[in-house]
This record gives structure tokens, C-alpha cells and sequence, in this order.
């Protein structure tokens, strides 16, 4: 996963700077029944590590100490959002209403839940988008387009967050020929028309964004 910091324009479709604070790339830390049951064991890891940040975030901006005997209220002063390509975790957490959140396998139901209670208590929003349009694709494929995909984010900075009503996969998209990746979640980065043509370039390096938490 990664762990990235943005402006609230992301959730909105538009394309901004990222800047990416924490990630990792390793092995499920339990052996899995199925691949719904790693991807429900990584997305507790990364949200596990995005409370942290979000923590540790509102503790440099507050003048005050943080209560950590209210860790949730804390965490609930940065927005955080987790991202997610597997539909069926996203089902599971954002859309399903059964106490087992649809899932066969017990264990990864107890965790998927867990997951989803944290996301309540800390108003975390989850969001769904195909694995080509994920920035922590290149951790996990080792395939041309996820490099490629992987290699466009960490030099340009840029993304933008695809948002799909219909949850067509990027299997399906690619069969379907529609666009080109690069070009829907990378390229052509939005600059302020407030920033002068001779400035664009020092404002595109700079560190610049407003708190604000997700994870891939």
C-alpha cells in the first residue's frame, strides 16, 4: 500500500499533487484461504498506518497536546479516505449490510468488519477504483503498464482519483479500449490560474497541499 497526502479536490475527480509519506510492499502476514482474504489482511495494514499519520499529523498542527485517550476524535481532525481495486473488499466494507459483509470466509468477515467500524469511528471514506488507476499498482505487478503507470506517479507527482458508477475492471476496460490510462489519471497536471506561465514550474515542485490522508 501507500500512504499519500492530498487536497480535497482528489475526491472530486480533479487531478493534484500526491506526495507519498509511507508505503509498503511484503508478503501477507497470514498464510490466506483466497486472494480476498490477503487484500482484506492489506487493507487493514494500510489503514492501520494512515490513523497513525492522521495522528501524528494533527499532533504537528495542534498547539496543544493530543488526547490520545481520544484517538478516534483525534484521527477524525484529518480526513483520511482508503482506496481499494478488489470489488468484493469494497462491497464488503462500504456497501454490504450483513453482519459477515458477504463474505465465505469467516476470519477475513471478522476483519473486514473491524475495518469498517474503524471507518466509521474515524470518518473514513472508502472508495473503489480499477487496479490501473491505483498508484500502488507497480508494488504488487511487475506487468508494463504497472510499471509504466508506477514510474509516470512517482516522477510527475500527479493523479487524479478515477471514479466508475458501473465498477468495470481494467481487464474489461482494456478489452473495451477505453482511453488511455496515462492519460485519465496522470498527465496534463491542473494548474492554478493564478500562477504565472514563468512560475508553473517552481509551483509544480513545491510541497503544497492541505491535510488530508489516502491509502492504496
Amino acid at each position: 500500500f501507500l500512504v499519500c497526502t492530498s487536497t480535497p479536490e482528489l475526491l472530486k475527480g480533479e487531478r493534484r499533487a500526491v506526495n507519498v509519506i509511507s508505503h509498503c510492499s511484503s508478503k501477507a502476514p497470514r498464510v490466506a484461504r483466497s486472494s480476498l482474504a490477503v487484500e482484506v489482511q492489506g487493507m487493514s495494514g494500510a489503514q492501520e498506518e494512515m490513523n497513525y499519520c492522521r495522528a501524528v499529523w494533527a499532533d504537528l498542527v495542534n498547539k496543544n497536546p493530543i488526547d490520545l485517550k481520544n484517538y478516534n476524535n483525534v484521527i477524525k481532525n484529518v480526513s483520511g479516505t482508503l482506496v481499494t481495486d478488489c470489488r468484493g473488499l469494497y462491497d464488503s466494507v462500504a456497501r454490504s449490510m450483513s453482519s459477515a459483509g458477504g463474505l465465505a470466509d469467516l476470519r477475513s468477515a471478522v476483519e473486514a468488519a473491524s475495518i469498517k467500524q474503524e471507518a466509521a469511528w474515524t470518518d473514513t471514506v472508502v472508495r473503489w477504483c480499477h487496479s490501473e488507476a491505483m498508484p500502488a499498482y507497480a508494488l504488487t505487478n511487475i506487468s508494463e503498464v504497472a510499471l509504466q503507470v508506477g514510474l509516470d506517479f512517482v516522477t510527475r507527482g500527479y493523479w487524479r482519483l478515477v471514479s466508475d458508477p458501473d465498477f468495470v475492471s481494467a481487464k474489461k476496460r482494456k478489452h473495451a479500449k477505453v482511453g488511455d490510462i496515462l492519460d485519465d489519471v496522470i498527465r496534463e497536471p491542473v494548474i492554478p490560474e493564478w500562477i504565472d506561465s514563468d512560475d508553473e514550474h517552481n509551483w509544480q515542485n513545491e510541497f503544497h497541499e492541505e491535510p488530508g490522508f489516502s491509502t492504496t
